[in-house]
């Protein structure tokens, strides 16, 4: 288990415990079940073994939970090599051409540079401005294929922004926090 996951779950088990966050997290099962064919639950992250644990709830609560609130914008980029079944760098590099550059850190972690990519961001929930730039931070971290909703919030409590191509999705999809460089804290869901 990563520490994103030690986390959430350490998070969860507390808001389990809580009968007020117990039912927050009630909320969020349900919504995931009702939303399961949505592509906004790929971005905000699977459970490796399919399995909601509170960890994982507590997680895509939090991320729901920004979204809604305002504070977590998503900005979606569309991709010339979309829908393949197991995205990657290289299929990534090409879709975006001249727009960005993939590159490998030190840890092999990925992350994207974006030169002046513009893309529009979804309103969800919460009044956004229509456009905005992705260059902040200008490096971000990417997330490819399947990961887990701590993981997603795991890299956006540290970076501010991740940029998500799950399995099968025809847009980049970055969040970011609003304004750009907040700190994400914990949220009521």
């Amino acid at each position: 288990m990563s520490p994103d996951e030690q986390l959430a779950e350490v998070q969860g088990r507390q808001w389990r415990a809580n009968p007020a966050f117990a039912a927050r997290l009630d909320d969020v099962a349900e919504w995931l079940r009702a939303n399961a064919a949505s592509p906004l639950v790929d971005v905000l992250g699977w459970p490796r073994d399919g399995e909601w644990t509170d960890g994982q709830l507590f997680a895509a609560g939090q991320l729901l939970a920004h979204l809604r609130a305002g504070d977590l914008l998503l900005a979606e980029v569309e991709l010339a090599a979309a829908g393949k079944p197991v995205p990657s760098r290289e299929l990534l590099q090409a879709a975006l051409g001249s727009q960005a550059e993939v590159h490998t850190a030190v840890d092999e972690t990925l992350f994207l540079r974006a030169r002046g990519l513009i893309a529009p961001v979804r309103q969800l929930w919460a009044p956004v401005p229509a456009t905005r730039s992705l260059m902040t931070p200008s490096t971000i971290p990417l997330l490819l294929g399947s990961v887990p909703a701590s993981r997603v919030l795991g890299e956006l409590r540290a970076s501010t922004a991740v940029a998500r191509w799950p399995a099968g999705q025809r847009t980049l999809s970055v969040l970011l926090t609003h304004p750009g460089g907040q700190t994400m804290h914990v949220r009521y869901p």
